[in-house]
């Protein structure tokens, strides 16, 4: 195979997208690729529960096939949850599943994945004191969770590594890292938080990891439905190709979803306007699209970034699935 050449491989099962292969002799290596993280989720369920298993086979395979795509099965609701970069993305894989595997499902509408976070820097104290299995377990410290740029949660440790041993020390980072999936208000994983722990009162012979995890625990759950919390949602680079006479009205569209205008391209008999609009406000934007320009127009989308919601925006969010906030009473 030459450079430039598509090449069709049968048989390779060990072998995954992202993956080079190429000659032992002649030995080439290509960055890793990075896939972004999936922004919008459905859940599924077969009518059948012997197609249970064969269900699951299917979804390893399609994950192998396109790392875009992935599953997993939400604790709370048992339910098994479909994550892909848009709601064409998951279309396709519903489609595939029941017309190449011939299963049967029940498909649940599209659901945005949102993520949480804090405003400012909010100090916090704890201290558990609990007795399990025939043993007393202590945990007593104060952490600072505050606001941070990068997408990823940053442990900062302030406590002199005299007079804590460092396996309490990495106990308390990795409950920290374990909260994290969990959310603080609705479940969503936490991004752009930084948590540094202020101090750590240990007494040996009763301080122990379990106690130390559930105090932070315990810091987690005093932020619930506090002013401080605050949620992001996922927001995408939209790239919509117009025949020119319909500009206007895709564009006021646009406006209308609440997204931004970047720039307008004219290539010949067509305009192309690149944007950016929440994924919540993407939801049948294909039909859409297809009506207001007769079926000529097309569009591609993928994430950009995670912005924070308004305080209007995130009490719709509340209201929407049936949560009350009265921050007064907390």
């Amino acid at each position: 195979a030459g450079a430039g050449e598509i090449v069709a491989l049968i048989g390779l099962k060990s072998v995954s997208t992202g993956q080079t292969i190429c000659s032992e002799t002649k030995k080439i290596i290509y960055d890793e690729m990075k896939f972004p993280e999936s922004v919008i989720s459905i859940a599924v369920e077969p009518k059948k529960n012997s197609d249970e298993k064969k269900l699951g086979e299917v979804l390893e395979l399609m994950v192998m096939e396109d790392p875009s795509f992935s599953y997993n099965k939400d604790k709370e609701t048992g339910q098994l949850l479909l994550r892909g970069m848009g709601e064409l993305h998951l279309e396709i894989i519903v489609d595939r599943l029941l017309r190449e595997h011939k299963l049967e499902l029940n498909v649940g509408k599209p659901q945005v994945s949102y993520r949480e976070g804090v405003f400012g820097a909010t100090q916090i104290s704890s201290e558990v004191l609990q007795e399990l299995g025939g043993r007393i377990h202590q945990g007593k410290l104060k952490i600072t969770i505050a606001e941070n740029k990068t997408d990823e949660i940053k442990f900062v440790n302030k406590v002199s590594g005299k007079s804590v041993p460092a396996e309490f020390i990495r106990s308390v980072e990795n409950a920290i890292v374990s909260s994290v999936p969990g959310g603080i208000d609705l479940g969503y994983p936490i991004i752009k938080t930084s948590v540094t722990l202020d101090d750590l009162n240990y007494i040996e012979g009763e301080t122990t990891e379990l106690g130390l995890a559930m105090a932070i625990s315990k810091c987690f759950q005093q932020l619930r439905f506090s002013e401080n919390v605050q949620t992001y949602q996922p927001v995408m680079s939209v790239l919509v190709s117009v025949p020119s006479e319909y500009s206007g009205d895709v564009i006021s569209d646009v406006n209308t979803r609440k997204g931004k205008i970047l720039s307008i391209e004219t290539k010949g008999s067509k305009d192309l306007i690149e944007a950016v609009l929440p994924l919540k406000k993407m939801f049948g934007y294909t039909t859409d699209l297809r009506s207001k320009t007769q079926g000529r127009g097309s569009y591609s989308m993928k994430f950009k970034e995670y912005q924070s919601l308004s305080t209007a925006e995130r009490n719709d969010l509340f209201n929407s699935i049936g949560i009350v906030r009265n921050v007064n009473n907390i």
